[in-house]
């Protein structure tokens, strides 16, 4: 196999298994009920009050991942 196709299958192989990870742990997050749900944002505050860059992107290549 040429070298190229190795590293397209790996990457393939990677961003599948990303997804699988990010579904189970979706699972096993409980769902929340609107008087938790404010109850949560009281606590830890919404998802707008927090920069962007505090956000990692599970999508992009682990290189990217590993520098912040």
């Amino acid at each position: 196999m040429n070298n190229e196709l190795v590293k397209e299958i790996r990457k393939a192989i990677r961003e599948e298994i990303r997804k699988t990870l990010l579904e189970a742990i979706m699972e096993l997050i409980p769902p929340v009920n609107s008087t938790e749900q404010k109850e949560i944002e009281q606590k830890a505050g919404s998802p707008n009050m927090y920069r962007e860059e505090d956000f990692i992107e599970w999508s992009r290549p682990r290189k990217y991942i590993e520098k912040h």
